[in-house]
């Protein structure tokens, strides 16, 4: 059974390579609320991410964001995100 947090949260997952990454959208009962097919990963890709972020949020009227990315190599240090 979701919480009262759970409901109000906007789970995203992002995979990150070298040039690009993208990003998957779920709510807590695990439906995919959308999908993010490869961003630069570079400034205009996270102006993009954060942008998409914000309008699932308003879509699904969502408060609360959790990102989880993948930490293989040293690529999602440059994600504004994660800094």
């Amino acid at each position: 059974m979701a919480s009262y947090l759970d409901r109000l949260t906007l789970y995203v997952g992002v995979d990150v390579a070298d040039a690009s990454f993208t990003a998957l959208a779920l709510d807590a009962g695990r439906e995919v609320l959308g999908e993010l097919r490869t961003c630069s990963n570079r400034h205009a890709g996270f102006v993009r991410f954060q942008s998409w972020v914000e309008s699932l949020q308003a879509q699904f009227n969502l408060r609360l964001v959790a990102v989880a990315a993948e930490t293989t190599g040293v690529y999602y240090w440059l994600c504004g995100l994660f800094g």
